[in-house]
């Protein structure tokens, strides 16, 4: 139906046919998934944490499904960290001599560049 100056058009959706549990499946199927991954020291998480956690819920929307996981230094225990989230895994990072230790030096020219 064309729309003249002036006139609103105004259309009308029939309302969905399907069950409550139905729905609930469907949202359930396309919740968002969420991975977070933190690094670092957790100096001070314990001042920022509950923001850091309501900002993450927030972003990803209602029921998302959310999996922290983390690598964390050797002398850091994140105990903070593990109280506020529910850390799905935790790794420890690497030192990064150990990492160097057998790394191929680059040429000296910098044909690399």
């Amino acid at each position: 139906m064309p729309c003249q100056s002036g006139q609103m058009v105004y259309s009308t959706i029939p309302a969905p046919t399907t069950s409550t549990a139905a729905a609930s499946a469907d949202s359930a199927r396309f919740a968002p998934r969420v991975a977070v991954c933190l690094t670092g020291l957790q100096r001070s998480f314990p001042e920022i944490g509950h923001n850091v956690m309501e900002g993450i819920y927030h972003m990803a929307g209602p029921g998302a499904d959310i999996d922290f996981f983390g690598v964390k230094p050797p002398e850091d225990d994140w105990g903070a960290i593990r109280q506020l989230l529910p850390m799905r895994a935790i790794g420890t990072q690497a030192r990064y001599a150990a990492l160097t230790r057998n790394a191929t030096p680059l040429p000296s020219d910098k044909s690399h560049i």
